[in-house]
């Protein structure tokens, strides 16, 4: 074998050529034994998935050790047991503000019949007069099943809802109403709006989705007859002369929910 620098000639396995020092070939890497291959990794070392470990086998920076792990699933457990609780209080607190509402769509399944066939069904009993004094006097019905929770606007004690039944000649039950006086407890007068509600560009036949988008309101009132349902609201705005305009609005739709038409009634105050 010749030496690539000086040209002379030296032996097949040198490493080093014998007249002039340059190195022939590089020197072998010692490889590694059994034993280096499966010794434990040392502080600052990767394990098969190239993340940082410890001396202890710990992940650093990726998945906590087994002790924190087990810290991590009790925290996430308990966060989750706290908020089925706050889920099942808001579902309770649901069923409980649209009791009313339920019991006037069973009761009005019902119209065109006696009151007891809707009593029989549901399991409750209608009363002939209310236990609040206000009703009575004011509200006009022939049966009444009422919320036992009350509350106050503008001084007087209301319940928080009513289903209201009257009749017709027959002694059949002619419509069904869902008062939600809730509704009307921050204010009489109902919701504050900048205008006038107007409904005038809708044609007989729309949809209920589309109109009541256009009110953009929850009634306090839901009227269920034989072929028709009825969606009272109350609200109030600013006139042109600068005074408070209360309204009523009812939104009338057959029973496939399609609008029929509506009115729009201005309330003003009694015994000024």
């Amino acid at each position: 074998m010749e030496c690539p620098k000086c040209k002379k000639t030296v032996g097949e396995h040198d490493l080093v050529c014998k007249n002039c020092g340059i190195a022939l070939k590089e020197k072998p890497k010692k490889a590694k034994g059994f034993k280096e291959l499966f010794t434990k990794k040392k502080s600052g070392s990767k394990d098969s998935f190239g993340r940082k470990t410890s001396s202890a086998g710990k992940v650093i920076g990726g998945i906590v050790s087994g002790k924190n792990e087990k810290k991590i699933r009790i925290a996430l457990l308990a966060a989750l047991a706290v908020l089925l609780v706050v889920l099942i209080w808001v579902l309770a607190v649901r069923l409980s503000a649209d009791e009313g509402e339920k019991r006037a769509l069973e009761a009005a399944e019902f119209v065109g019949q006696p009151i007891t066939a809707a009593e029989e069904d549901m399991e409750i009993h209608f009363k002939d007069n209310s236990d609040f004094s206000i009703l009575n006097n004011a509200a006009v019905f022939d049966y009444i099943y009422e919320s036992e929770d009350n509350l106050e606007i503008d001084d007087i004690v209301y319940p928080e809802w009513t289903v209201t039944v009257l009749k017709d000649s027959s002694d059949n039950i002619e419509t069904v109403t869902y008062t939600n006086y809730k509704q009307l407890e921050s204010d009489s007068r109902g919701e504050k709006l900048d205008s006038r509600i107007n409904l005038d560009s809708f044609n007989r036949g729309a949809r209920y989705s589309s109109v009541s988008d256009a009110v953009g309101l929850d009634p306090y009132k839901i009227v269920y007859g034989e072929d028709s349902i009825s969606y009272i609201y109350k609200y109030y705005y600013t006139a042109a002369d600068g005074n408070a305009q209360s309204v009523v609005l009812t939104v009338v739709f057959d029973s496939d929910s399609e609008y029929l038409y509506y009115t729009s009634v201005n309330v003003y105050p009694q015994n000024i």
